[in-house]
C-alpha cells in the first residue's frame, strides 16, 4: 500500500511539473508573438529599456492594449525618477546618455550598447579604473574594469572588437546592483569614461615623442578660483624584446583652464620625449587624473 501511495505521489509531482513547463512554454510563446506584433515605436522602447525593465513590467506592457502603452511608458520612467518634483528625469536622461556614449566608445561588429562592455557601462556607469591590454603573442585583447575593488574582465576572443565578459563574481554583481539602486534614489552628476589616445611621433633617429591626447569632455576637473584644474600623472615604462625594463619614469602635468576656453580646443595634449636606439619595444603607459582619481593603462608596440 505504501509503495502504491509513493507511486501515486510521484505521478502527481511529474504531472504538476509537466503542466508547469507546458504553461511556461505557452505563456512564453504568447509573449513572443505579442512582441512581434508591436509597432516599431513600441519595439524600440522595449529594446532600449531591456537592461532595466523587470519581467513583470515587460509582461504587463505586452498585454496592454495599444491605447494604454504610452501611459505605461510615462509611468515606467516616473517610477525611476529620483526627484519627481522637478521637470527633469535625471535617471532617464542619464540612461539614454549612456547608451549614446556606449555606441561612441565601444566599437565592434555590433552597436556598442548591445555589447557586454556597453551593458555594464549603461547599468553601472564609468569604472573607477579601466585597464586595456592589447593582443600580445597568443593572448587576446583584454580589458579589466574596476568598480572600487570589484574587477570585471572582458576579452575579445574573435578579434572583432566585441569584448565578452569572461569572469564576474556574483557577489560583486550584487554589490553593483545595490550601488545602481542607490543611484536611482539619489542621482549625482557623474564622470565621463576616462580615456586617452596614445601615438608615437618620430622626430629623427633616436628621438621619439610619445603623444598623449585626452578629450576635454572626458576630463574630470575640480573648480578653483573660477578655473577648472587637475593634474595628470604619467608613468612611462619601456621594455625591450627580452622584456627587460630600459626606462621607467613618472611625471606630473598640471592643467588649469577657464571653462569658456574648453570650447576652443577639443583635446589636451601631452608630449613625452624619449631617446631609443634602433629596435622593437613595448611601451606601457599609466595615466592618472588626480582630480577624478581615475586611472587608465595602455600598452603600445613600437619600432625605431
Amino acid at each position: 500500500m505504501r509503495e502504491k501511495g509513493l507511486r501515486s505521489d510521484r505521478r502527481i509531482l511529474i504531472f504538476l511539473l509537466v503542466l508547469s513547463i507546458y504553461i511556461l512554454v505557452v505563456v512564453s510563446c504568447r509573449l513572443i508573438n505579442l512582441e512581434r506584433a508591436l509597432d516599431p515605436e513600441d519595439k524600440e522602447f522595449l529594446s532600449k529599456v531591456s537592461y532595466i525593465i523587470s519581467k513583470e513590467e515587460r509582461k504587463i506592457f505586452l498585454e496592454l492594449p495599444d491605447s494604454e502603452k504610452e501611459e505605461f511608458k510615462e509611468e515606467f520612467w516616473h517610477r525611476r525618477d529620483p526627484d519627481p518634483d522637478t521637470e527633469e528625469n535625471e535617471f532617464k536622461d542619464q540612461y539614454f546618455t549612456r547608451i549614446e556614449e556606449a555606441n561612441r566608445i565601444f566599437r565592434g561588429g555590433i552597436p556598442g550598447w548591445f555589447q557586454d562592455r556597453g551593458r555594464i557601462y549603461i547599468l553601472f556607469g564609468p569604472p573607477s579604473e579601466r585597464n586595456i591590454y592589447p593582443m600580445q603573442g597568443s593572448s587576446k585583447p583584454t580589458e579589466v574594469w574596476y568598480y572600487g575593488s570589484f574587477p570585471i574582465v572582458f576579452v575579445d576572443e574573435m578579434g572583432t572588437g566585441d569584448f565578452k565578459i569572461v569572469t564576474l563574481n556574483v557577489a560583486h554583481l550584487l554589490e553593483l546592483n545595490k550601488a545602481q539602486m542607490a543611484k536611482q534614489e539619489a542621482l549625482k552628476v557623474e564622470k565621463k569614461l576616462f580615456d586617452f589616445n596614445a601615438d608615437i611621433r618620430k622626430i629623427e633617429r633616436g628621438k621619439t615623442i610619445v603623444l598623449i591626447e585626452i578629450d576635454y569632455k572626458n576630463i574630470w576637473f575640480l573648480e578653483h578660483e573660477n578655473r577648472l584644474e587637475t593634474t595628470f600623472e604619467l608613468s612611462v615604462e619601456v621594455l625591450d624584446t627580452n622584456n627587460k625594463t630600459i626606462l621607467h619614469d613618472k611625471k606630473d602635468y598640471p592643467l588649469s583652464i577657464l571653462e569658456e576656453d574648453l570650447t576652443k580646443e577639443e583635446q589636451y595634449i601631452i608630449e613625452y620625449p624619449i631617446n631609443l636606439e634602433r629596435g622593437r619595444y613595448t611601451l606601457n603607459l599609466i595615466l592618472v587624473n588626480k582630480a577624478g582619481k581615475e586611472t587608465m593603462r595602455k600598452s603600445l608596440k613600437i619600432e625605431i
